[in-house]
């Protein structure tokens, strides 16, 4: 499995976000092989509707908020991600830490989301996959968009990734620095059942080769 987050980059916003999906689109359906998209809240509604869903490709919110519908300005319901066409949500990226997650990965079940939850330790990755979601990925928030991969930490990563698997039925995904198709290979060889990466894809030359050689990889 393959998890583009496009994060909220100049190169991944608008016309951009639709391109890189279709990109994605076009080799999850070429590679047979799982590719989530994570554009930013402002283009999800628009992905979905323009580009059709199916097993090996889906659509995720970036994040969700664990309030329902109501007021509650600036928020973003579940439920309204569900609504936009959305198949799922990551929650507590490192760069939107949660403070009560158990609450937002309800809340994300309960609209029939696909939960993705990030983590940062193999104690909260433990934690969070006994919260049930569908996977727990795994980032060192150090090496996020350093360009220097997870995969470079194998005996944290194996660690993280046997504490997701102590809950059966969790994925287990590993990302931070994910470059190349390399890292994919050595985190499929470190136990892990797929990537999350961003900026990596984002700002490749070219996205679809680049997307490509990972699936090769995956």
């Amino acid at each position: 499995m393959i998890v583009l987050n496009f994060k909220a980059y100049a190169e991944s916003g608008g016309e951009h976000a639709l391109l890189l999906a279709r990109i994605a689109r076009e080799s999850a359906s070429l590679w047979n092989k799982p590719v989530f998209v994570c554009p930013s809240a402002l283009d999800v509604q628009r992905v979905c509707h323009e580009l059709p869903q199916f097993d090996n490709f889906r659509v995720l919110a970036q994040h969700c908020d664990a309030n329902d519908e109501g007021a509650h300005t600036g928020s973003i319901p579940a439920q309204a991600v569900k609504k936009a066409g959305a198949y799922g949500t990551l929650v507590n990226h490192s760069e939107k830490k949660l403070k009560q997650l158990e609450g937002h990965v309800i809340a994300a079940k309960k609209a029939d989301l696909y939960v993705i939850v990030c983590a940062t330790t193999a104690k909260e990755c433990g934690r969070a996959a006994k919260m049930k979601p569908d996977a727990v990925a795994f980032e060192p928030p150090d090496l996020i968009g350093s360009g220097i991969s997870v995969t470079t930490r194998p005996e944290a990563a194996k660690k993280c990734i046997s504490a997701i698997r102590k809950t059966k039925g969790v994925l287990a995904l590993v990302g931070a620095g994910v470059s190349n198709a390399e890292d994919v290979a050595i985190a499929k060889r470190l136990g892990a059942d797929g990537v999350l990466l961003a900026s990596a894809y984002v700002k490749a030359h070219d996205h679809k080769a680049f997307l490509n050689k990972l699936l090769e990889a995956d």
